[in-house]
């Protein structure tokens, strides 16, 4: 990821995704449990690259796991599923299913 908009968009978009499959309580349950251990974290994403292709492309998995390296991402991340503020990313998923 070059710029930090990029990523904040990029970390959105996670958070849409989840949010939109009803996993928002067990992603923000294992996303506090393992900010302590955020490099740690990062590693077991890759692990974890089958059950995350659900949710993210393969190249995006690489990318996620680099920024869970940082544990304000992680934060970040968490506050988005929170919030839950998706308006542009919720009118472009509509979009895409029309077509």
């Amino acid at each position: 990821m070059s710029t930090l908009v990029d990523e904040k968009e990029f970390l959105r978009k996670v958070a849409f995704e989840i949010c939109k499959r009803k996993f928002e309580v067990m992603a923000i349950f294992l996303l506090e449990a393992h900010k302590p251990l955020s490099l740690v974290f990062s590693s077991m994403v890759i692990v974890m690259t089958p059950f995350l292709s659900l949710f993210l492309k393969a190249d995006e998995v690489h990318n996620f796991a680099l920024l869970m390296e940082d544990r304000e991402n992680i934060e970040y991340l968490i506050k988005a599923i929170e919030n839950r503020d998706f308006n542009s990313l919720e009118e472009s998923s509509e979009q895409s299913e029309v077509m």
